[in-house]
């Protein structure tokens, strides 16, 4: 009788599992967001793990929610944001009703989510900067000697406008020393290149290409595209040689 009286609902709700899941869930997100900011804003050093770690597990206790609460509605996690926007043909716009509590949920589940983003995204980047961390590069490699390297450079531009520089191997292992790191692995791989598949890679207007080919093709027995090797298959094929380096470096003290 009295659950009766104090019956809110025109019917009794049929929540599944899936609702259970979900507070408990948004239980460990929020509590763990929650402690992990407290001892990040007034914590000591000694608490940071505690925060980094609170902050990591309430990103994917966060990205859980939506799903299982779509997933109770008996639709496709795909369609949470169906929630936000109202899709209605000829009334479509942000859905938000602030009388419906599942409406105010849904948006302050996006805006905490957004917080929770922010703060992982946060606390990798400190721990990408802490001592011992490690850092690793795979990036292509050019000559050690000057003329080569802008030769090479000059090819890449035509193929890729926005292509920067490459640098040589010497230039690598010198910018991850300056950064304060201290290399653990350097190493070398080459491959084979088929220059129409590595131009259709990019955009490039028909002359830059026609440019990039007819440089490339000019290396041929030489080594002034960046050092690699140029030939020709028995097909009439433009082939060129590769050189990647892998670095794998750690934070000092």
């Amino acid at each position: 009788m009295y659950l009766d009286a104090a019956e809110h609902f025109v019917r009794a709700p049929q929540w599944t599992w899936y609702i259970l899941f979900y507070f408990f869930f948004a239980g460990l997100a929020g509590g763990s967001y929650v402690l992990a900011t407290l001892l990040r804003l007034v914590g000591g050093p000694g608490d940071e793990p505690a925060a980094r770690l609170g902050f990591y597990i309430s990103l994917p206790a966060t990205l859980i929610c939506p799903i299982l609460l779509t997933a109770d509605l008996g639709a496709s996690w795909t369609r949470f944001w169906h929630m936000l926007v109202d899709v209605t043909p000829g009334d479509t716009g942000l859905n938000f009703k602030y009388w419906s509590p599942m409406s105010v949920g849904v948006w302050a589940l996006l805006v905490f989510g957004f917080f929770v983003a922010v703060s992982a995204l946060d606390t990798w980047l400190r721990d990408r900067g802490r001592p011992g961390g490690i850092l690793g590069a795979f990036d292509m490699t050019t000559s050690e000697i000057t003329e080569e390297a802008e030769y090479h450079n000059n090819v890449e531009r035509l193929r890729d406008p926005s292509h920067n520089r490459a640098v040589p191997l010497s230039e690598l292992v010198r910018t991850i020393r300056v950064a304060g790191l201290e290399l653990d692995r350097v190493e070398a791989i080459d491959y084979d290149q088929d220059v129409e598949d590595w131009m259709a890679r990019a955009a490039q207007s028909t002359d830059e290409a026609a440019r990039a080919r007819r440089l490339i093709a000019e290396a041929i027995g030489t080594r002034k595209f960046g050092a690699k090797k140029v030939w020709r298959d028995e097909d009439g094929k433009l082939w060129f040689s590769v050189r990647w380096a892998i670095l794998v470096a750690t934070k000092l003290a």
